[in-house]
């Protein structure tokens, strides 16, 4: 959020939770956390997840928060870092305070950004969808931007006049 110009109203929303966590706890905080989400409550999160978020509530917003309310991403270390990065946001985040940072760390460093279908957690209400988006930045991210990988740089035997040999399943050529 700090990364947001100046005087954007967007950069209070950190200590408005703050200040609702301190008035009515990690309920108070969380409910309006998801009420400033778009497309919560339109997705059932596993048991398992929607469990784990109502016990941590406290820690989240007492203990995490002030650390996500000062963080300040270090452009240089980023714009340096020896692994690609792409940032990205839900299509139907366009514009809400939660996606606008990453276009702007993206254009500091020079990074690529790419807009994923869907909304914030995509994966739980969408997640074939958002596996088949995932898998072009990830693939160009393994190939080095472009770069055919080893594996596929391999020639695969060529067939027998009576055919190809049978292959075992996820084999790989040698």
């Amino acid at each position: 959020m700090n990364v947001l110009p100046a005087g954007d109203p967007a950069r209070g929303f950190f200590a408005e939770l703050a200040a609702l966590y301190a008035e009515g706890g990690g309920p108070a905080a969380g409910r309006r956390f998801a009420q400033t989400v778009r497309g919560e409550g339109t997705y059932r999160w596993p048991d398992d997840l929607w469990q784990r978020f109502l016990s941590n509530q406290d820690h989240l917003f007492g203990s995490e928060w002030p650390g996500f309310a000062a963080f300040q991403p270090d452009e240089a270390a980023l714009g340096a870092a020896p692994f690609p990065i792409v940032l990205g946001a839900g299509a139907e985040d366009r514009g809400l305070y939660y996606a606008r940072p990453s276009v702007e760390i993206a254009r500091r460093i020079g990074s690529p950004w790419t807009e994923f279908p869907g909304i914030h957690m995509e994966f739980l209400r969408g997640p074939v969808a958002f596996a088949a988006a995932l898998r072009t930045p990830a693939t160009g991210m393994h190939t080095g931007g472009g770069r055919v990988p080893e594996l596929w740089e391999v020639s695969p035997p060529a067939p027998s006049p009576a055919g190809p040999a049978p292959r075992t399943p996820g084999a790989r050529w040698p």
